[in-house]
C-alpha cells in the first residue's frame, strides 16, 4: 500500500499562494532542502496539477545544471527529472517533460487505485486545486507543512475541508519556519 504525502509551504494564516498565485513570502534554505531530500527517498512518484506542471517544466529541467543553485535544489531537480510525474488535468492534451504522463479524467479514482498498488509513496507537490480536491476525497495520508513566519491579506488555502490530524513531528528552523509533519487522525 502506498501513501500520498503532501509537501506544502504556507503562510502563518494558512495561505498556500497569494491572490495572484505569488509565493514571494516563502523561505527556502538548507533545512528546507533536508526535508525535501528525505521525502525524495520516501517517494518514487510526484503528483502535480496543471498549473504546477507548467511552472515546474519552465524551471526544474535546467535547475540541475546551474552551478549557483544549492545542493538540495540540484538534488530535487535531478529527482524530478528521474521520477515519474503524474499530471492531473482535464484541459491539457499532452505533457512532454521526461517521465511525465497525464492522468485520465477520473484522476481521483486513478490515484485511489494507485495507492493500493506496489511502490514507494507518492509526493503531492501542488497546486492548490489538486491539493484541495485530494483532501476532499480523503486521498492524502501524510502532511508536511512548512509554515512560514509571514501573513498575507488574501490568497488561497489548499486545505479547505475539515481534517483531524495527528502530529508526528515539529521542527523549528533558524529562519522562523516551522516544519509540521502530520498523519491523518
Amino acid at each position: 500500500m502506498r501513501n500520498v504525502v503532501l509537501y506544502m509551504q504556507s503562510t502563518l494564516n494558512g495561505m498556500a499562494v497569494g491572490p495572484d498565485e505569488e509565493m514571494d513570502w516563502l523561505t527556502v534554505n538548507d533545512q528546507t532542502w533536508e526535508i525535501v531530500g528525505n521525502l525524495q527517498e520516501q517517494c518514487d512518484t510526484a503528483l502535480i496539477g496543471r498549473n504546477t506542471y507548467g511552472e515546474f517544466v519552465g524551471f526544474w529541467p535546467a535547475a540541475a545544471d546551474d552551478p549557483g543553485n544549492p545542493p538540495g535544489m540540484v538534488s530535487h531537480a535531478r529527482w524530478l527529472a528521474d521520477t515519474e510525474k503524474l499530471v492531473a488535468s482535464r484541459t491539457l492534451e499532452s505533457v512532454d517533460w521526461q517521465n511525465s504522463r497525464l492522468l485520465g479524467d477520473d484522476f481521483m479514482g486513478e490515484i485511489a487505485r494507485m495507492k493500493k498498488g506496489a511502490g514507494k509513496d507518492m509526493l503531492l507537490l501542488g497546486g492548490v486545486g489538486l491539493v484541495r480536491s485530494m483532501s476532499e476525497h480523503d486521498l492524502i495520508d501524510e502532511y508536511w507543512l512548512l509554515v512560514n513566519p509571514a501573513t498575507i491579506s488574501s490568497g488561497q488555502s489548499a486545505l479547505a475541508s475539515r481534517r483531524n490530524m495527528r502530529l508526528l513531528e515539529a521542527k523549528p528552523f533558524e529562519s522562523g519556519v516551522v516544519a509540521l509533519h502530520y498523519a491523518r487522525g
